[in-house]
């Protein structure tokens, strides 16, 4: 799993130890690593890299619709919106893949894309 932030990594960095959340990261990915901010393709395609996969094998759950999701999808990630997280009140019909309440509903979105399609 990795971290894609536009905030400088301290910033990122003391949000995941104050979260006790850095044990779950393979890598975090900042602005201070590409000097780009989302929706650039770069903070994605540096992630990817660092994670070793292609855009097809990955999720990106984000709550900015113009960063987030329109970054991911600009690549090839297929892109959850969690609506949990939307500050900005985003209308109810997005470019995402999927949208979200609940962080949970995640684990069933990876189990149906990892679930072969059953052929007649």
């Amino acid at each position: 799993m990795a971290v894609v932030s536009d905030a400088p990594k301290l910033q990122v960095w003391m949000r995941i130890m104050a979260l006790s959340i850095w044990h779950y990261f393979d890598t975090v990915v900042t602005i201070d690593d590409t000097g780009e901010r989302k929706p650039s393709p770069k903070p994605f395609k540096l992630a990817l890299e660092r994670l070793g996969v292609g855009a097809s094998e990955t999720i990106m759950i984000g709550d900015w619709v113009d960063r987030d999701i329109v970054g991911a999808k600009g690549v090839g990630i297929t892109a959850v919106f969690a609506r949990y997280g939307d500050e900005f009140n985003t209308p109810a019909e997005t470019i995402a893949d999927y949208e979200v309440q609940d962080i949970a509903e995640l684990v069933d979105i990876v189990n149906r894309l990892n679930t072969p399609a059953v052929k007649n």
